[in-house]
């Protein structure tokens, strides 16, 4: 073997004797000299071959042709509607952002400069001259619009300002009508009370007081009770009235009681007062009730918190789990205000952070003053749902996204007496949001009562916030609580693990040491501890668990030591879970048992176990789960006590901490896990993991059992992880991605968002605050003045991730609504495929049977999701579903967030009806390219550069710009694909664990990138032509089709600026008999995506060789 120097002899030119072709290195060169050159050599030859690997953009001369046309004539004229004038009266609920008559209150939107090639209208293609300039006109009813030197009708698309190589569009003023209606506002405060008292009869109602069970027409009148993607945590951006049909604006983004001020009515006053005291004499049920809130710790209580509240603005309540505060004190204040004869200037919100929080508490509060919810004292509000109570002397309880929404229109809540934020202590990020707006309100509104209640004692950190207010502490009252450990329980049912034999291929031990004496798995795990900075922890804590095993050794069984030591921590143990149940309902008394686990696939395991056990099948148990994500009616039969003979086992996320109480518990079993949402800021990669409750969780958990006898509280973890738990959880600010909530701030117009995030409790860092900026400004949702844009006041009203709602926007404008809902719905809440543990190979393919050969997970969902629609005609949905591996609820669920989703675009005028399967909006939806364009469109940067393998004998490899290697998620249909015909991938969304998994990705052709992504500049690269988007993607493509594409992709974006600032701009794309210019722009482009063909031949043909031999993993 050569080891350096000179070699000798051979010729060659002087040349070393190299294998490859091209002859050796030069001579003279030593050892590493030598392996620097090859690796040069090796970085050089990769390189040409990845430049004639490129995807390649062209296009026929027919169509060359055809698209010089065009763009000639999008240089000589403006767009034009087909149908709609674009300056027109605007009464209805629809929202121009153009050149609109002005009425009442304006709110103005200004479309600022955008930022980027696709807005550069410099070095057109063709070198045309600027369109005439145009100059904006004052009309005599107030409207303004724009006119040119040249005439044109008001029908046409009137061109902006002339551009220039440093300028844009010229600012169009944007304005939102807020027409409040007064008339409505003052017959109801002169009929006060009297008008709402019989408002409700048991069913929902809008804001409005209409009713949302009967339907006025089944394409217009949607209630959806289930909303998922939108629990109380977001924004509620439109009005939740029964109709998508509003006559008008009056009740858009509006408090249910209107923006005046509350008002003195002295006839009301003594009203509220008469009948408040002939319900304490006469009402049975309020008398018996009384007598029960007479036993709360905070009744006693009572004069002691009112005293506080009118001493001071602000105050913090703590208190222990039963002790009744969130009950009781909204009570407290509304009983005092009407006894003082001041019931019409008393309206109190409480929010809570959950939707079944809200509705369990108002219906419970109602009870207690023995009177149905709604229509009188009390009621609530949740997206789309709604029971109101009166318009004065009352107590509405709401999710904090619906607050909120109230500041839109009203930004003083002049309409507020008292706001009262329940279950501060959780610190999610609404809720932390609200507190820095009410902060900066309270000074503006001094007579605004603001009372913060928390079920722990972490008042303090409230309390300085707020300028060190002052607290009260309410003890709580329940019967004892016993507590077992993870090492008692073991002990007390004699539990084995399943795995008892201890093989080496099964055997599972704890954390750090999963496989006792099996050096390979430890080695790992170290490697994998020291990539993530955890090297030195990891004997830290074998140390402190040894010392601990051996202080207990005396106290336990040899075998519950032995069990304790291999046993699993990482995960649920379901098995333990289904024996301890088990154990409860044959040896301890009758009582609810309530189970608390992580999530939806936790609580589904153990209730499948459970279901499939003989002991459980007969009628004696009722089993019902619990989740945030489940339908309102289904979980109110929670809080029923079941029949006589019959054990309740309830299976709940931490929902059932603090936000409901089931009195009848008796036995909790804590698995003390929780899912919790991380972020990293630095890769900006988000995950949804199960980590270890706080200690404040853990007594929170303990506190539900013992609430009507003394109770049990099982932890399925041992007292040394008790002791090791964190105080508190991290705030939900601090953990997730700021996106949605920096559109909200625009949206509330709260200032600069980095300056007002700094204002928080515990403000997030400046990085991940910088993320989020830099993601709404390549959304385009964000201008660089961080000032919204008309695409981003969109995406602030659909309660979705941005992305998510941009995707939902394109696949209105581009008329393929149906399957870009069904996947846009999917992405926002998840998808509807199950996995069982033991049929998880069926599962994966039957999936890859429904992507076909589409290389798309998102493709796999939408024709599972149409297989289920075609079933549910013939009535044969539960077959289906059982036969593909599908959840039936989860489908229902994904076929609800549609109509919501269409609803929301039609309020806001990109559609002409609710119905997302009609026609017009669906005439290229079985155009399957250009619905993964739409996707491409809204989940752009998220883009994988594939690297083939030279022979096409394995997966290629995968790279992203931010992250270098990336893997496909085991679950993708893609994972086990070896060729693609095309070089990129579209993805969701990334999760780091042991490596960064790519999650829902999808094969995407170059033209889709680059009339949806990034910046497109057009050089020459080793002799190649090549066009590129955002520098890391690029393609081969001759200079005059490269300026082409890049001048369709400055057009595309007027056009498709103009269609988001005015909505109603109608726009044919499903013909190409369409006349205007816009519409013939639009369908040159869907052309363009939809007859697009990969020119690697070689790819292709390894592809259909492949599928002839059976190697597809497709069906």
């Amino acid at each position: 073997m050569h080891r350096g120097g000179v070699r000798r002899g051979g010729g060659g030119g002087g040349r070393g004797r190299g294998r490859r072709g091209g002859g050796g290195h030069p001579s003279g060169l030593t050892g590493k000299e030598i392996g620097l050159w090859y690796a040069a050599r090796g970085k050089e030859m990769k390189k040409k071959k990845e430049l004639t690997e490129r995807d390649v953009v062209t296009m026929s001369s027919h169509k060359e042709e055809k698209i010089s046309q065009l763009l000639e004539r999008l240089q000589d004229e403006p767009y034009q509607s087909s149908s709609h004038s674009n300056e027109r009266h605007h009464h209805g609920n629809r929202h121009n952002y153009g050149n609109m008559h002005h009425h009442g209150n304006k709110h103005h939107y200004v479309n600022m400069h955008h930022h980027g090639n696709r807005h550069h209208h410099g070095n057109r293609y063709d070198n045309r001259s600027s369109p005439t300039r145009y100059d904006r006109e004052s009309h005599d009813d107030g409207s303004t619009s724009l006119s040119g030197k040249d005439s044109h009708t008001k029908d046409e698309y009137c061109e902006s300002p002339m551009q220039t190589e440093t300028s844009y569009y010229e600012n169009v003023i944007m304005e939102v009508e807020m027409i409040q209606n007064v008339q409505s506002t003052e017959k109801q405060s002169a009929s006060g009370w009297k008008q709402n008292k019989g408002m409700n009869d048991g069913r929902g109602h809008g804001s409005d007081g209409r009713d949302l069970s009967d339907n006025e027409d089944d394409d217009t009148d949607i209630s959806i009770k289930n909303d998922q993607t939108v629990e109380g945590d977001a924004i509620c951006m439109f009005d939740e009235v029964g109709s998508t049909t509003m006559k008008s604006s009056s009740n858009f983004w509006a408090s249910p009681f209107g923006n005046d001020s509350l008002q003195r009515d002295a006839a009301l006053d003594d009203n509220l007062k008469l009948e408040f005291i002939e319900k304490a004499v006469s009402n049975r049920k309020y008398i018996d009730m009384q007598v029960f809130r007479s036993k709360l710790p905070s009744y006693s209580m009572k004069e002691g918190l009112l005293d506080l509240m009118k001493k001071n603005q602000v105050i913090v309540i703590s208190g222990e789990t039963g002790c009744g505060k969130t009950t009781q004190v909204a009570q407290f204040i509304l009983d005092e205000a009407i006894m003082n004869g001041q019931g019409s200037l008393c309206r109190i919100a409480c929010t809570q952070p959950r939707r079944i929080s809200a509705i369990s508490v108002a219906e419970r509060v109602a009870e207690e003053r023995g009177e149905p919810c709604g229509g009188q004292s009390v009621g609530y509000q949740i997206r789309l749902e709604s029971k109101l109570p009166r318009s004065k002397g009352s107590i509405i309880y709401c999710t904090t996204g619906v607050l909120l929404r109230w500041l839109i229109s009203d930004e003083l809540l002049h309409n507020i007496s008292h706001v009262i934020v329940d279950e501060i202590h959780e610190r999610d990020l609404m809720s932390d949001f609200l507190l820095i707006i009410i902060k900066d309100l309270l000074p503006k509104r001094p007579d605004l009562k603001l009372v913060l209640m928390s079920a722990t004692l972490n008042a303090e950190m409230f309390s300085s916030y707020f300028d060190d207010c002052p607290m009260a502490h309410i003890p709580g009252f329940t019967f004892p609580v016993k507590e077992y450990y993870v090492e008692d329980i073991i002990e007390m049912i004699r539990y084995e693990n399943p795995d008892s034999s201890r093989s080496q291929e099964n055997f599972r031990g704890p954390r750090w040491k999963r496989q006792g004496g099996v050096k390979s798995w430890a080695k790992k795990r170290r490697a994998e501890k020291m990539a993530f900075g955890e090297e030195e922890e990891i004997n830290d804590e074998e140390v402190q668990w040894r010392e601990y095993l051996h202080t207990i050794k005396t106290r336990y069984f040899a075998s519950t030591l032995d069990c304790l030591e291999n046993m699993d921590f990482t995960s649920i143990n379901v098995d333990l879970v289904v024996k301890l149940i088990t154990y409860i309902c044959t040896n301890l008394e009758n009582g609810a048992i309530l189970v608390f686990l992580p999530g939806w696939d936790d609580i589904s395991k153990v209730h499948d176990s459970l279901k499939n056990a003989r002991v459980f099948s007969s009628d004696k148990y009722l089993i019902i789960p619990v989740h945030s994500m489940m339908p309102t009616a289904s979980q109110r039969e929670v809080f029923d006590r079941p029949p006589s003979g019959v054990r309740k086992i309830v299976l709940a996320t931490n929902i059932a901490e603090t936000s409901i109480t089931i009195d009848d518990v008796v036995y909790v079993i804590d698995c003390g896990k929780v899912k919790e949402k991380t972020y990293d800021v630095s890769r900006k990669i988000s995950c949804l993991m199960p980590v270890w409750i706080s200690k404040a969780s853990s007594r929170q958990r303990r506190g539900r059992a013992g609430r009507v006898r003394p109770g049990c509280c099982f932890h399925l973890f041992t007292e040394f992880q008790a002791l090791k738990m964190i105080d508190y959880q991290l705030p939900e600010m601090l953990r997730t991605p700021l996106e949605e909530l920096c559109l909200q701030i625009k949206i509330l117009k709260l200032g600069m968002i980095g300056e007002f995030l700094s204002k928080a409790l515990q403000p997030p860092s400046s990085e991940a605050v910088q993320n989020a900026l830099d993601t709404l400004k390549q959304l385009n949702a964000l201008d660089h003045n961080e000032s919204l844009t008309p695409l981003g006041y969109h995406l602030a009203s659909l309660p979705v991730d941005p992305r998510i709602g941009k995707m939902i926007l394109f696949g209105a404008i581009f008329s393929c609504l149906d399957p870009v809902l069904t996947i846009a719905s999917t992405l926002g809440f998840k998808d509807p495929f199950v996995f069982p543990l033991d049929k998880k190979k069926q599962a994966d393919r039957v999936r890859m049977k429904f992507a076909g050969e589409t290389r798309s997970d998102h493709l796999a969902v939408l024709y599972a999701y149409e297989g289920w629609e075609r079933a549910k005609r013939y009535n044969n949905d539960g077959l289906y579903c059982w036969e593909n591996f599908l959840s039936k609820q989860t489908l229902k669920m994904l076929s609800d967030m549609k109509l919501q989703f269409a609803r929301l675009l039609c309020d806001i005028g990109f559609l002409d009806n609710t119905n997302p399967k009609n026609s017009t909006s669906n005439q290229n939806s079985d155009n399957l390219k250009l619905v993964k364009a739409v996707l491409c469109a809204g989940l752009y940067p998220n883009v994988v550069k594939l690297e083939h393998h030279p022979k096409l004998k394995r997966p290629p490899k995968m790279i992203t710009r931010e992250d270098g290697r990336v893997a496909l998620h085991p679950k993708s249909v893609n994972v086990e694909h070896v060729v693609y015909e095309n070089n990129w991938l579209i993805y969701h969304q990334k999760m780091k664990s042991s490596k960064v998994f790519i999650h829902d990705a999808t094969m995407i052709s170059p033209y889709p990138l680059l009339f949806f992504g990034g910046e497109i500049s057009v050089l020459v690269e080793e002799g190649h032509e090549i066009v590129a988007v955002d520098d890391f993607i690029r393609f081969r493509s001759p200079r005059k089709i490269a300026n082409m594409v890049k001048e369709l992709r400055a057009q595309l974006d007027k056009l498709l600026e103009r269609k988001i600032s005015q909505p109603d701009l109608r726009l044919t794309v499903g013909s190409s008999t369409a006349e205007d210019s816009g519409s013939l722009l639009l369908h040159a482009i869907i052309d363009l995506i939809t007859t697009e063909e990969s020119k690697n031949w070689k790819r292709r043909r390894a592809m259909e060789e492949r599928e002839e031999m059976g190697f597809s993993p497709s069906f």
